[in-house]
């Protein structure tokens, strides 16, 4: 029994989330985090300023509810894909 339980451990694997080297030429596909107001340093980010859209350069999108109520670490404009460095810590 205990080994049918390693082998189905074994078969089920581990779930892997990265991008595949096959998936990186879709990414303009994919949606991602884009600043849709003009948002000055130190303003917060909301769901009136920041939006899902496409392409898929910015912030993965589970990435969403992290980012709310951050603060702008640098002005940012309407059209810029949202990117860490760009997003407060705290």
């Amino acid at each position: 029994m205990s080994q049918k339980i390693f082998n189905a451990n074994r078969v089920i694997g581990r779930p892997h989330y990265d991008q595949k080297e096959s998936e990186k030429g879709n990414a303009t596909f994919r949606r991602s985090l884009y600043v849709v107001k003009d948002t000055a340093q130190g303003g917060v980010f909301t769901e009136q300023n920041i939006r899902l859209i496409r392409p898929g350069f910015g912030l993965a999108p589970k990435n969403f509810p992290d980012v709310q109520g951050h603060t702008v670490t640098r002005a940012v404009k309407r059209g810029d894909h949202l990117d860490w460095d760009i997003v407060s810590d705290a």
